[in-house]
C-alpha cells in the first residue's frame, strides 16, 4: 500500500512482500540485495548507512555459525553476524544479518528463521540489520549446498553474502 505521496508503507495486498519508497520488493534476500545494489555504495560512508527500515523476509536459511560482527573499544561483542540466504541459490541470494550479542543467539546452518530489520550498507557491506524480537526460529533444514562460481569472473558483488566455492585456482 502507498500513502499519501505515493510511498510504500507495508504490506502490499496481503502478500507479506514489504515495498521500500523506491519500489524495489523486500520480500526476498534478493529483493533486499538488489534495493541496495540501486541505492548504491561509498566505502568511505558512515557506519553503516540506512538503505531502508522495516522489511521482512518471510524465509531465511542461516549457512554459517554465529561470527563477531562488531565489538566496542574494549573489545566486547556488541552485534553478532550471521549469513543467511533465499535458499535458491542464485545469483543476489546471500546476506548478512547482524543483531545485538545480548540476544544470546546461536543458530545453526540450517536454521530457518523468519525476520524483520532495517537494509543497512556498511563499506559496501549490505546487511540486514534486526533487534530484539526482530526474528523467530521456524524450522531447521538441510543447510544449502556452495554455489559454485567462475574465479575468472569480473563481478563478485552478486554473490555476497552467499555460500561459494571456487574451482581451478591458481
Amino acid at each position: 500500500t502507498d500513502d499519501a505521496n505515493g510511498q510504500g508503507t507495508g504490506d502490499d495486498a496481503g502478500t507479506g512482500n514489504v515495498t521500500d519508497p523506491n519500489g524495489a520488493v523486500d520480500g526476498t534476500i534478493k529483493g533486499l540485495q538488489l534495493a541496495a545494489e540501486a541505492a548504491g555504495c561509498t566505502e568511505d560512508g558512515g557506519f553503516p548507512a540506512t538503505v531502508t527500515e522495516g522489511v521482512a523476509i518471510a524465509k531465511a536459511i542461516v549457512t554459517s555459525p554465529r561470527f563477531v560482527a562488531f565489538e566496542d573499544s574494549n573489545g566486547t561483542p556488541e552485534l553478532d553476524g550471521y549469513y543467511i540466504c533465499d535458499g535458491d541459490q542464485a545469483e543476489w541470494s546471500g546476506i548478512m544479518l547482524t543483531m545485538p550479542s545480548s540476544e544470546n543467539t546461536n543458530f545453526k546452518p540450517g536454521d530457518t528463521l523468519t525476520l524483520v530489520g532495517d537494509l543497512k550498507e556498511a563499506w559496501c557491506n549490505t546487511q540486514l540489520s534486526v533487534e530484539a524480537n526482530g526474528y523467530e526460529l521456524i524450522e531447521a533444514v538441510d543447510a544449502p549446498l556452495p554455489l559454485a562460481v567462475d574465479a575468472a569472473s569480473d563481478d563478485f558483488e552478486p554473490y555476497e553474502g552467499m555460500l561459494v566455492t571456487f574451482s581451478d585456482v591458481a
